[in-house]
């Protein structure tokens, strides 16, 4: 009885190990994205259970190795004792030997076709290389000229097949709003299953400058590539929101000098206006350039303008929210309306000095903004502007006037004092 038990036990193995490779291929058991092995590496590593290894089939490559290592062990323990179970262990040995390499030939050739057939509908459908994920921030059109520098967002390509991809470039544009594509290139190629990923730009024009309202915008992305001595390309739209005309964020103070526009018609007619007006007025021991920049304060009041808190988005609350959008007029519609909060009448004064060729900066704070221009005049000589330093501060070796912009109507001084006094207490609490 117990010789037959030892008969039968590796009777038994046998069949286990036929029976878990009656099924070698299964979606489970591995990618057909992924390129099998080729033949040619099976029978370099034909050991038992080793071409199962390769082809990531753990259970039926333990199955085959134990039952080799069984069978060798049966053999050498029956050996010249027992002819019968000698015999059954060598068979054993030898089937699970047969049966791996038969196993794993039948799998690799099974997984070819299924990789095969894989890759030729993703060539069919163009679909070798996917734009993984494309994202595009909200834009505003205010700041279209800074988005060429700037990215606007992220592209995740990814290589679907099991070749490199070469000669990769791509583009993106909007039509209507960008007058030539913005290309780029990758360089190094793009192994197989790979992702990589890069920033993309974009080129509008100032066409964007006539949106008044938040607008979803489709723009379009193409992709060109080579794989496998194919040249093939994908064609992909991309949905953003572009901002209206007078749409910012404050989180870059920087932002409102897409705002200032000493070149627009409007603006140099009032500057060159005032010029004219007030050419023969100069004030004896004043800098010219305190001069101008008094002249075209006191001509913002003589044409009517006034401060006026913005009802919907107030600077005083929207500075400190970097992420809520605030409307801010272009000059020429402050020159017209007449009215505007800190930032519009800070932007209108700015652009009014920049178009005389003056210098000018931005001082923020908690909740305020307003204007400060250089005089040009080197710190050593301070005194030409003023003899109190406490109304001056000085950057980069010249002397700066700070100035008040809510104070339009009011008189120059008030305002240029107004806005010293506010600087110093900026500096004082380390807000600048």
């Amino acid at each position: 009885m117990m010789m037959l038990k030892k008969v039968i036990a590796p009777i038994v193995l046998v069949f286990l190990a036929a029976a878990c490779v009656t099924n070698p291929v299964t979606e489970q058991n591995f990618n057909a994205r992924k390129s099998p092995p080729a033949l040619a590496v099976l029978f370099t590593f034909a050991l038992p259970g080793v071409p199962q290894l390769i082809h990531g089939e753990y259970l039926e490559a333990a199955a085959y190795l134990g039952l080799t290592i069984g069978g060798l062990a049966g053999a050498i323990y029956s050996s010249g004792s027992n002819e019968i179970l000698f015999n059954v262990s060598i068979t054993a040995a030898m089937t699970a030997m047969t049966t791996s390499m038969a196993d794993a030939v039948a799998t690799t050739l099974i997984r070819h076709k299924q990789h095969n057939n894989l890759q030729k509908d993703l060539e069919e459908a163009g679909a070798f290389l996917k734009a993984k994920s494309v994202r595009i921030d909200p834009l505003f059109s205010a700041l279209y000229k800074r988005y060429s520098e700037y990215p606007v967002g992220k592209i995740v390509l990814e290589n679907r097949s099991s070749w490199d991809i070469t000669d990769l470039k791509f583009s993106f544009e909007v039509k209507g709003y960008t007058d030539f594509a913005w290309e780029s290139e990758i360089e190094a190629p793009l192994a197989a299953h790979e992702s990589v990923e890069r920033d993309l730009y974009i080129l509008l024009n100032n066409k964007v400058l006539s949106i008044t309202e938040d607008t979803p915008l489709t723009g379009r992305l193409n992709i060109h590539y080579r794989v496998n001595e194919k040249q093939l390309s994908v064609d992909q739209p991309v949905t953003f929101t572009l901002f209206n005309r007078n749409a910012m964020t404050w989180d870059d103070d920087r932002k409102l000098a897409s705002f200032i526009t000493p070149n627009d018609v409007p603006v140099r007619l009032f500057a060159r206006s005032v010029a004219q007006m007030l050419s023969s007025s100069k004030v004896d021991n004043l800098d010219i350039t305190v001069q101008r920049a008094l002249q075209l304060f006191i001509a913002l009041g003589v044409h009517g303008c006034v401060y006026v808190i913005d009802p919907d988005t107030p600077f005083i609350e929207f500075r400190d929210q970097k992420t809520a959008v605030d409307y801010i007029q272009f000059p020429r519609d402050t020159l017209y309306y007449k009215t505007g909060d800190c930032d519009d009448l800070v932007a209108l004064y700015t652009s009014l000095l920049e178009s005389y060729g003056v210098a000018t900066a931005f001082i923020t704070g908690p909740g305020h903004i307003f204007v400060a221009f250089d005089t040009g005049i080197e710190t050593d000589e301070y005194q030409r502007v003023t003899r109190d330093k406490t109304q001056i501060f000085f950057m980069e070796g010249t002397v700066w006037v700070p100035v008040e912009a809510t104070l339009v109507g009011s008189s120059f001084v008030e305002a240029w004092y107004s806005a010293a006094r506010q600087y110093r207490e900026w500096e004082q609490e380390g807000v600048l």
